[in-house]
């Protein structure tokens, strides 16, 4: 995947609409695939010898049946990038201004805007590639670097360690320290690190007088996702809420802030952020569903029904929200309309989620009876 800068990791954070552009036809699976997983299609699209466009249209509509798995949004990453020539591609990572200003660039971007606020630290599972050799090399950031690359963690740190100590101005070094931590599940380091690197641009922004302000959100934001990592929800919510005060509008910073203190029991404070993350992001079926979910649990049935219909509306391919919607209805004494929107939760509802199935056909049982709703 491209490697963004600190600068461009800052600016990411109000991305357009990922998938604004036509629908793309929908792959023949085979006779006995089940159309309604999303995983069905991520894995015909990735038999050998497939052609670009049938693999990104298999992952598109993976990511349609699944909005909410950031793996299929990979998939589409790659998928769109590979319908480019090598040469292409290269000058796409360069930011040559005639690749980086077309429009399947701007794609490309809006694609790696989305995945980096779902998960900051990537999915790197590279097995490490050591090289003696290269520690015979003066650079010892360009070292660091190629460690990194080739999933030497260990390595890579402490290259970059030595690169630090050499000239403290190398501020991606600190940034990539802070990734091989976390992928070795070293979290303090990984927060220390991300302190680190916040005071030194902090430090910076007050020595010189610049017109581009470093922001500090997308890093706050990384201290605060390692943190909910590992599940310790006050610092995490502190880092959110630092985040904040830096970029107000960083939706998805006001979703893992509501999020975590849902984890804690506030509910209150969810709420409040679930609402702002939904202003600030309106067409995000994962966060209207999320919101839903948490005002029908809150006993806020009527206000969960508004925006579970808002994303059945946004993504009506998508099993989940059909059963929150229909658990809110059910509360609102509306059966009929309950059981209806079980049944169109069981129409989408994979294979795979049998027992969930299961629930739904015991909840229209119960319903046709008289039942009361549950919740």
């Amino acid at each position: 995947m491209r490697r963004l800068a600190p600068a461009v990791l800052a600016v990411s954070l109000a991305a357009p609409t990922v998938l604004a552009q036509s629908t793309p036809p929908r792959p023949r699976l085979a006779a006995d695939a089940d159309t309604n997983d999303a995983r069905s299609y991520y894995e015909w699209g990735r038999r050998p010898a497939m052609d670009w466009k049938s693999t990104y249209n298999a992952y598109y509509w993976a990511q349609r049946l699944e909005p909410g798995d950031i793996t299929y949004l990979r998939g589409l990453y790659v998928a769109f990038l590979n319908r480019h020539s090598f040469f292409w591609r290269r000058d796409y990572d360069r930011g040559v201004s005639r690749v980086a200003k077309s429009d399947d660039a701007r794609l490309l971007d809006s694609l790696v805007s989305e995945i980096i606020m779902r998960d900051p630290y990537g999915d790197r599972r590279a097995s490490c590639v050591f090289a003696e050799e290269r520690e015979q090399q003066r650079d010892q950031y360009f070292v660091g670097y190629v460690h990194y690359n080739n999933g030497c963690y260990s390595q890579a740190n402490a290259a970059f360690a030595e690169a630090l100590r050499n000239d403290g101005s190398l501020l991606l070094a600190h940034r990539y320290r802070a990734w091989s931590f976390y992928y070795q599940q070293l979290y303090d380091s990984t927060v220390a690190e991300l302190r680190l690197l916040i005071d030194s641009l902090r430090a910076r922004d007050e020595k010189y007088l610049t017109q581009v302000y470093n922001s500090k959100a997308m890093f706050e934001y990384m201290i605060g996702f390692a943190e909910a990592h590992r599940h310790h929800w006050g610092p995490a919510r502190e880092a959110y809420e630092r985040a904040l005060t830096e970029d107000l509008a960083f939706y998805i910073a006001h979703q893992r802030m509501a999020e975590a203190a849902l984890e804690q029991s506030d509910v209150k404070t969810a709420l409040a952020e679930y609402e702002l993350a939904v202003g600030l992001k309106p067409g995000n079926a994962v966060l209207r569903n999320d919101y839903g979910r948490a005002l029908y649990l809150a006993g806020h049935d009527a206000e969960a029904e508004a925006q579970l219909l808002e994303a059945v509306r946004l993504e009506p391919h998508w099993a989940r929200p059909y059963y929150n919607l229909a658990a809110a209805l059910a509360s609102l004494k509306r059966t009929d309309e309950a059981i209806a929107q079980y049944e169109a939760f069981l129409a989408r509802c994979p294979r795979r989620l049998a027992s969930e199935a299961a629930e739904a056909r015991n909840r229209i049982a119960k319903l046709r009876l008289g039942g009361g709703p549950g919740r």
